[in-house]
């Protein structure tokens, strides 16, 4: 079992992109989801291809999801970025160690598991927990404050 690195990569846009609801350029993209522009570039060619992203020409132009988060899953964007089960082909159930019906098992509850997260629900959470992360930050920066200069605020963000 194995997911290549482009599909996690797709996966992180896809998400990043459910979060903004809006057009956002190659290099906003990499810069939230740690990726090059590069490899965002790359990836979304095979999302476009497939009709999950949307491109935008021009100065404000970029990549803007084209697909419902709501009905979207996980088990899209991984059939679309590996173009097969994520266990590979059938060959390998033949082997003596790996019994078919066994594989065939596990193919069928991890598909059902991808199946059943939305990419809406990935986003929410991406969402609650970069707020939870700022929040925690805020704090921190307050402590700081305090410390280190007695008597002064920061201005809220």
């Amino acid at each position: 079992m194995r997911i290549h690195l482009t599909t996690d990569h797709a996966i992180r846009i896809v998400v990043y992109l459910a979060t903004v609801h809006d057009t956002r350029s190659a290099k906003d993209i990499a810069a939230h989801v740690g990726i090059s522009s590069v490899n965002v570039v790359r990836v979304a060619q095979k999302l476009l291809e497939e009709d999950v992203l949307e491109s935008q020409r021009g100065k404000t132009g970029g990549y803007l999801l084209a697909v419902s988060p709501e009905s979207f899953t996980l088990l899209d964007v991984v059939e679309i970025m590996e173009g097969q089960s994520i266990f590979g082909s059938d060959e390998s159930a033949d082997r003596e160690y790996f019994p078919k019906a066994v594989f065939e098992k596990m193919h069928v509850h991890i598909d059902r598991m991808l199946e059943s997260v939305t990419i809406d629900q990935l986003a929410r959470e991406s969402l609650a927990s970069s707020m939870a992360e700022a929040r925690a930050s805020a704090r921190a920066d307050a402590r700081l404050t305090k410390r280190f200069l007695p008597g002064r605020e920061l201005p809220a963000s």
